[in-house]
């Protein structure tokens, strides 16, 4: 290993003691909480067990917005001034695009990065069947969170199809990276496991569910019946899966230097406008439940028109609260440099936020789905420099990965996904590692709204998921570290 290495010279010392185990032990998941710096690990990690080599061959599967603001640019600036890869980049552009991608393959290292989408095959002219080419000596398998690996208990989904085709060397690393390896639920996780542990994992996910948790029946129409997921069954076995399977450390534990995240809950009373167009839809008898929740979540962010676009003149309370927020703190005369994240789950609200403050002066720009990826690029950087004038990044909630917005000090829930694993994402764009500051996460909820049982599911959720992934061993684990710290003080001291 060169001095001039990623992990001599760019890790800290908790990402060096993650770096270590993924090398022993080759098969794992990395689920560290968001802002810990992973990509940099397990790029740490390749270099560590010499697979930035000749002849060495690597796949990252990654969603498409990570490739390009993650994986490609960590590469660029840490790996391709210190190892000769060839880096082959089919995480965008047209299958024929990505197809003439493998005619670049070279005897150097390959390094070839891939969105899911582009496992997705079963015959050659589906996706880009190229990639199950090369043997591969690794494989990474980012927000594995995001894959699943059935359509139903008869059927692999197509991602599955295609990554059983992908040829591995006998020994290949693979890694699962995810901060939120569950997405709000245990039985989540089985994906991950069929992928790192295949030997010990049920083909047939129902025998996985049977054997872990509690299944029963329960009728969703008159004559359907589908089955349902319920407690866990063993809680010791499972952590000690998690133990041997999996690295997970979060912020307070190994960066205590930077600060916890501060949350202030913001009760809005909405205005009268909102109410009786809230009290309306509540009226309704044939709307569907999933609807009413959103549109119910709609309606305590602005009032709507009849056609459900934003009404340009109608009332918003959260509206009023933030533009407020915004003066007092100097965003719009300019008085205060400062940079805030406003994070919507909605585009149009978004939209009409932008619209709103762009009239009051404050330069905006919005992260959603609908932006091209070169701009993306070009926001997070624009946003990442404080002398420049963007001032406010407008988010939308499936943005959650991927990006870094650590010049922030505020973000701003303008409404709340159901899912904490998500909310988790989207408060970490900004609470990093990269930035030791103060990160204050302001809720707005609407009284008597939908908004308050949000709010209290989302935070039941959370707790259930992080008991298991955090709480026993998390705590114990903190404690475990200070107590050992205490005592090699003591005896440092004593001689």
């Amino acid at each position: 290993m060169t001095s001039n290495s990623i992990y001599e010279n760019v890790l800290y010392q908790y990402q060096k003691d993650a770096v270590d185990r993924i090398v022993t032990q080759r098969r794992i998941l990395l689920a560290d909480q968001p802002g810990l710096g992973k990509t940099l690990m397990v790029l740490g990690a390749l270099e560590q067990a010499g697979l930035f080599s000749i002849g060495k061959n690597i796949l990252i599967i990654t969603p498409i917005i990570n490739a390009q603001t993650a994986w490609l640019d960590t590469i660029e600036k840490f790996v391709k001034s210190r190892h000769h890869v060839n880096v082959l980049d089919i995480s965008r552009g047209t299958k024929t695009q990505k197809s003439k991608q493998f005619e670049k393959l070279n005897a150097l290292c390959n390094i070839v990065i891939a969105n899911h989408n582009a496992i997705d095959f079963m015959e050659r002219q589906h996706r880009v069947a190229e990639v199950a080419g090369p043997l591969y000596d690794a494989i990474v398998i980012d927000e594995s969170h995001m894959v699943l690996p059935i359509v139903n208990h008869k059927k692999l989904t197509k991602f599955w199809q295609g990554l059983r085709k992908i040829g591995m060397t006998e020994d290949a690393m693979r890694i699962a990276v995810s901060g939120t390896p569950d997405r709000g639920k245990l039985e989540n996780r089985f994906g991950t496991w069929f992928f790192l542990d295949p030997w010990n994992t049920p083909n047939n996910r129902w025998d996985w569910l049977a054997s872990n948790f509690i299944l029963y029946e329960q009728r969703v129409a008159y004559n359907r019946v589908v089955k349902m997921v319920g407690a866990l069954k063993h809680k010791d076995s499972w952590l000690a899966k998690d133990k041997a399977m999996m690295i997970r450390r979060t912020k307070s534990e190994v960066l205590s230097e930077l600060p916890p995240k501060q949350y202030i809950d913001v009760e809005i009373e909405l205005h009268k406008e909102q109410m009786k167009h809230y009290a309306d839809l509540r009226s309704e008898d044939d709307i569907e439940p999933m609807v009413f929740a959103t549109r119910a979540r709609q309606i305590a962010d602005c009032q709507w028109d009849s056609n459900w676009e934003v009404w340009e003149d109608g009332k918003s309370a959260k509206l009023d609260w933030l533009l407020e927020w915004l003066d007092s703190r100097g965003y719009i005369d300019g008085s205060m440099p400062g940079k805030v994240v406003i994070a919507s789950q909605f585009s149009k609200v978004l939209r009409w936020l932008h619209k709103e403050l762009t009239k009051a002066g404050v330069v905006s720009a919005i992260l959603d789905g609908q932006t091209p990826q070169r701009e993306r690029d070009d926001i997070q950087s624009r946003f990442q420099d404080k002398d420049n004038e963007l001032r406010v990044v407008l988010l939308s909630g499936q943005m959650g990965v991927g990006i870094t917005l650590d010049t922030a000090d505020d973000l701003i829930m303008f409404d709340s996904p159901y899912d904490p694993d998500r909310v988790e994402q989207i408060e970490d764009r900004v609470h990093r590692a990269s930035n030791m500051h103060h990160v204050t996460i302001w809720n707005l909820i609407g009284k008597a709204t939908i908004d308050q049982a949000i709010m209290a599911k989302v935070s039941k959720r959370y707790q259930l998921t992080r008991s298991l992934l955090d709480g026993s061993r998390g705590i114990a684990f903190e404690k475990e570290i200070i107590d050992r710290l205490t005592k090699e003080g003591a005896s440092d001291a004593d001689a």
